[in-house]
Parts: C-alpha cells; structure tokens; sequence
C-alpha cells in the first residue's frame, strides 16, 4: 500500500528529491487535494497498471486469476494458448515477468514460482475487466490449462483449475462430463486436507451439472458427490445441508443399503456425537448393521449371553496370527466392521 501510494506521489511530482537539500520534499496539503478521490490504494495501482503495455497487463489479468502465487510452467501453457499464439516465445512471457517484479508486482517465491508483492495489486489486476467478463475470462482459462497441461500438472495444480472453472455460471454440454469429474476429484482431495468449505463448494458446483436422471443415468458420480458432501457437512456442523443431500441418497429405492452406508454412518454419528444420544446412536448401527446382513438379538439379555458364549468358544489369536491373517477385501464386511468399531463408543 505504502509504495504504491509512494510511487504515485513521485510520478505525480508531489513527492520530490531535493538536491540542494539533499532530501526529499512535500506539501501535506497539495497531496490531500490532489490524491482525495484516489485515497483507495486498489484505484492507484490499477491507475499504474493501465499504463503499462498491453502485453503487460494482459499477463497481470491472466496471473492475476491464477491466485496468490503460481508457476512459471502453468503461465508458459496458458499465455499463448489464451491469445491463440502459435508463434510463441517462452522469452518473452520470462522478459515480461521480470519486468513486473521490477515494476514491484511480482517477486520470487523460490524455483520458477512467483507470488504477487501484495493482495492489492491482485485485486487490482482482476479489476481490468467487469465481472461478467472476467468470470468468462476465467473459465476460458481453466477450461484451457485443463485440456493443454500434463496430468500430473492438472493434478498439482487442481484447486487453482477448478477455482477458475468455478467461476462460470453456464457450462456448455461438451464439457460437462469433463468438468464433473473435475470437480469430484477437487472435493475429494480438499476433504483430504479437510478444507471442508471448499470441499462443498466443490461437489455442490458438480451436483449442478448433473442431469435430471441423475440416478439412473449417473449412479456411480452422483452417489460420490452426494456422499461426499454429506460427510463435508457433518464435519462443519452444517446440519440442515448435511440432511438435504443425505436424505436424497436414503430416498433412492435404486440404491443398495451398502451405498447409503456413507449417509447412514453421518446421521449416526450426528446422533451419538453432536446430540449425545448414545443409546439412540447404538440402535441406530444395529439396525443398519442388520440392513447389512450383520444380524444382532434385539433383547439385551440375549445380546448380552451371545457375546458371552461367542467369546467362550473363541481361542483369541495370537499377534502372530493376527499378522497373517488377509486383508478383508469384502465392501459389506468391511463397512460392517467400520459401524460396529465406530457403535462400541456408544455401548
């Protein structure tokens, strides 16, 4: 903010070196009537940039999109593939970037990746175009970065492809299945770092693009991102969101009880976790365990002697034979195990 509005001051000779002096000088009150209406720094460097080349504030609005900081590579792909240039130097976007660190708007953040010197020249550089332009401009990019970059590239650079994506209100039809997929596998992977906000974000932009017939004509992505966000909403304590689209997989007769168990392990945890009601949480596993095919005896009594006599006809294995033993490859047993481990804490 400071050498921005400093630069301003020099450029506009309110500011200036005294040589007899040997000291710079100023009028307080020539600069407050002459800098009033520009008091917002985000005005005075967009002013700066407008006066760059236009080779130079095209390269700001494209880096300015791709978020606080970026790489070289992802820049050299999508300048010339955003202005259709098949004459391209990598030069001069390299002369270019030098230029804007020189000009204090970029600077090095180690090896061929950059970040911007502050948040307000980023603001200011997104500022070159309205707001209906710019998210067309963005989508533009990303839909080009995706299609153009490695897929070890895409991946790396994930969140900042589909941030840009995101942006786009319409989606044409011959990309939608490639955005789609797109946006499960950036949900997925923000619920991973538990950026459970972006996470929905994520999946809810994906849910948008899928059919009318969901269910039938896309079961397998739409179970995920349905799924996914109903975990993502439970971890935030977003309950109301957390029911609307768990309810919506509950309420598929298409569905196998084994793929409602993501929904079904969320609104128990609801129950036995955030509303504290253990003994309604534990009858909650049970009945889904038997949905299962993991039967237990309603009767406390009896559940309570057959564990006894379970437990007296077992010889408990050694750590050597639980080493041996296999992985559990079957996806009923295996969720089975998973409510039955998570239903002791309510027990």
């Amino acid at each position: 903010h400071l050498l921005a509005f400093l630069a301003m001051l020099k450029e506009k000779e309110l500011l200036q070196f005294n040589l007899g002096l040997f000291k710079w000088t100023w009028n307080c009150e020539q600069i407050e009537e002459r800098t009033a209406a520009t008091s917002n720094v985000v005005d005075l460097i967009l002013a700066n940039i407008c006066k760059q080349s236009e080779e130079m504030k095209y390269l700001l609005r494209l880096v300015s999109c791709l978020g606080d900081s970026f790489e070289r590579d992802v820049v050299l792909c999508a300048f010339p593939k955003m202005r259709d240039d098949e004459a391209f130097d990598p030069n001069e976007v390299d002369g270019l970037i030098s230029l804007a660190i020189h000009e204090s708007f970029l600077e090095t953040k180690g090896d061929s990746r950059y970040c911007w010197v502050h948040d307000s020249i980023q603001a200011a550089a997104l500022q070159q175009l309205g707001e209906a332009e710019m998210n067309a401009f963005k989508f533009e990019l990303g839909k080009r970065l995706f299609q153009s970059l490695e897929e070890r590239d895409v991946e790396r650079n994930l969140f900042e492809i589909a941030n840009l994506l995101i942006s786009a209100e319409e989606c044409p039809e011959a990309d939608r299945v490639n955005l789609l997929n797109l946006y499960l596998k950036a949900a997925k992977k923000a619920a991973e770092f538990s950026g459970f906000d972006s996470c929905i974000s994520y999946a809810e932009k994906g849910i948008s693009l899928l059919p009318p017939d969901k269910w039938s004509q896309e079961r397998e992505i739409s179970l995920d991102l349905f799924s996914l966000i109903s975990e993502a909403c439970f971890s935030n304590a977003n309950i109301d969101k957390m029911k609307f689209y768990g309810d919506e997989v509950l309420n598929q007769p298409m569905l196998t009880e084994l793929e409602k168990v993501r929904v079904h392990s969320c609104n128990i945890s609801l129950v036995g976790g955030i509303a504290n009601k253990s003994r309604e949480a534990l009858d909650m596993s049970i009945a889904v365990l038997r949905k299962l095919g993991c039967k237990f005896p309603r009767n406390k009594f009896l559940q309570a002697r057959l564990a006894l006599s379970s437990l007296a006809a077992t010889k408990l294995p050694t750590e050597k034979d639980v080493a041996d033993l296999p992985p559990m490859t079957d996806p009923i047993r295996k969720a089975c195990m998973e409510i039955m481990v998570n239903a002791a804490t309510y027990s």
